[in-house]
């Protein structure tokens, strides 16, 4: 499972930072990724992933 602080240590604060140094006009276009960043600064635990490997096996005839 990937945690919240993973999350937000690789993804999240760098896309904060790379928004933020844009001009006010161009950071319109990223509102929703805004929003979305407030929510987990408010709720970190409320965002995590997990993941599943699935292996095909072989039917034995």
């Amino acid at each position: 499972m990937l945690g919240s602080d993973i999350w937000w240590n690789d993804y999240y604060r760098v896309l904060e930072a790379k928004i933020l140094a844009l001009d006010s006009e161009s950071q319109k276009a990223f509102e929703n990724e805004l929003y979305e960043i407030e929510l987990i600064k408010k709720q970190p635990k409320q965002f995590s992933s997990i993941y599943h490997i699935l292996k095909k096996n072989k039917l034995i005839k």
